[in-house]
């Protein structure tokens, strides 16, 4: 669902832009938030991170209210067979760049980056690049939505592939492929085939953010520094989006659109070799196994998913 927010988005400007203005989108933009601010306060915090800290009570109840909720679904669930402390105090910022968590923090933040620079170099100026090229706005949105339905397309791809084949393979896979199509996307010419190689772009972007927003980077951080982890990504990323519309129009000014995917490829071929060397994988494994030191992280997670 939340990544059918590109397509609702410019479904609703379509119509919205030329017949009422811009100005509306914000409006609507402005009445969700209000409503995501109510819906946040009936989301259940994280058991685990209610352990780190000392909350022992709520947590329990916190994790006895889901296992309820999966019991009626499955059936009763077996027994607990490994019990881990997670309370471990206070823990400095610095644990973020101590040896062994240091590549997880570089990968992390560039998952982040390459995900934005995707989002924001790429999918956000499409309706530009159409417009330059000498469509209307309408025909342009007309044309961006057709695109855009890869964003949940591609959120369903990730859905189906994170345990199949893994959150870092998918990424890398993803990544390459995206590298691909979007050198075949700058050299197309006939109005179908752009609109369908488009959408396959668009949806390699949209897995890529699905696995790596999602899953592969809140995975790479122990409970206790994940909060931090995912911030200190989401903050370079964000920096990366704002930073990259005005690369993406300096290089289209000189490149045209090849210059944009030209950027978009290479920081995706770097993200690739990034991931490659970290050497970890998140997929099916508990967030123990694939701790800092634990000698078992590239191995097949067949133990109980500790409580």
């Amino acid at each position: 669902m939340l990544l059918s927010g590109l397509f609702a988005a410019l479904a609703a400007g379509y119509w919205i832009i030329p017949n009422l203005g811009w100005r509306y989108m914000f409006a609507i933009a402005g009445v969700g938030a209000l409503v995501v601010w109510f819906l946040r306060h009936t989301m259940p915090e994280s058991p685990r991170w209610l352990e780190s800290v000392g909350k022992l009570d709520e947590a329990e109840a916190t994790l006895s209210s889901i296992e309820r909720e999966v019991e009626a679904r499955v059936g009763k669930l077996p027994p607990v067979q490994r019990v881990v402390d997670l309370h471990v105090g206070v823990t400095p910022f610095s644990a973020l760049v101590v040896p062994g968590m240091r590549g997880r923090t570089c990968v992390a933040a560039l998952t982040a980056i390459a995900v934005n620079i995707g989002l924001y170099g790429f999918i956000a100026w499409l309706p530009t690049f159409f417009v330059a090229e000498g469509l209307s706005i309408v025909k342009s949105l007309g044309f961006v939505l057709l695109m855009s339905i890869g964003a949940p397309v591609g959120g369903l791809v990730g859905y189906l592939t994170a345990d199949r084949i893994g959150r870092a393979k998918g990424i890398v896979a993803a990544a390459l492929i995206s590298i691909v199509l979007g050198w075949i996307y700058v050299n197309l010419r006939d109005t179908t085939a752009i609109i369908f190689v488009g959408f396959c772009l668009v949806t390699t972007i949209y897995t890529i953010t699905t696995l790596g927003l999602f899953g592969f980077i809140p995975e790479l951080f122990p409970t206790e520094v994940r909060l931090r982890g995912t911030g200190v990504a989401g903050t370079c990323g964000r920096a990366a989006s704002i930073a990259t519309p005005y690369l993406a129009l300096l290089l289209y000014e000189h490149f045209g659109v090849s210059g944009v995917i030209a950027m978009v490829s290479i920081v995706f071929a770097v993200l690739c070799l990034a991931i490659t060397l970290l050497r970890i994988e998140t997929s099916r494994h508990s967030l123990e196994d694939i701790a800092p030191g634990a000698s078992d992280a590239t191995q097949p997670d067949t133990e109980p998913l500790t409580r």
